[in-house]
């Protein structure tokens, strides 16, 4: 997950953080394998496969489930829940924009299941879809708050 710093409201880093803790990663890879008779240990880096020789897990102790810990991070930097649910600090709501790109059923479906993980915590996602071909043009240019994107690497060696 890609998260555009610039953006005014995830320029807080304890937004940043709550976000995090707010998304259940392995709900998100129950999501991908769907209609597969297969599952796989949570992903512990970007650079090596699990089964490859120097392969550390360096995601688990720094990225965990923990919503509760969200709100309470939320509450601290003072987004404070609005008579909606969705949380507001300054008169400002904690709303998030969600870059979808393309048609693909699974991608919409995670990001239904982001919106639905975030809502509770009080943040509200807001889905934007975008044309597969303005993938560049939306990263380099910091069109996005959220974007999610992900190495699918046919290299034995790992993501390079």
């Amino acid at each position: 997950m890609y998260f555009n710093t610039k953006s005014p409201v995830l320029a807080d880093k304890a937004v940043r953080k709550a976000l995090e803790e707010s998304i259940d990663r392995s709900q998100i890879a129950k999501i991908q394998f769907q209609g597969l008779d297969y599952t796989e240990p949570l992903s512990g880096s970007a650079v090596l496969y699990s089964l490859q020789k120097g392969y550390e897990d360096n995601v688990a102790s720094v990225l965990k489930y923990a919503p509760d810990e969200a709100k309470r991070a939320l509450d601290a930097a003072g987004w404070k829940p609005g008579h909606d649910g969705v949380r507001v600090k300054d008169g400002k709501r904690l709303e998030v924009g969600y870059t979808l790109l393309g048609n693909d059923p699974l991608d919409k479906a995670t990001a239904v299941a982001f919106a639905a993980m975030l809502k509770p915590v009080g943040v509200r996602l807001v889905i934007k879809k975008a044309d597969e071909a303005d993938f560049s043009n939306i990263l380099s240019e910091r069109k996005f708050d959220l974007f999610l994107s992900r190495n699918r690497s046919m290299d034995p060696f790992g993501a390079h």
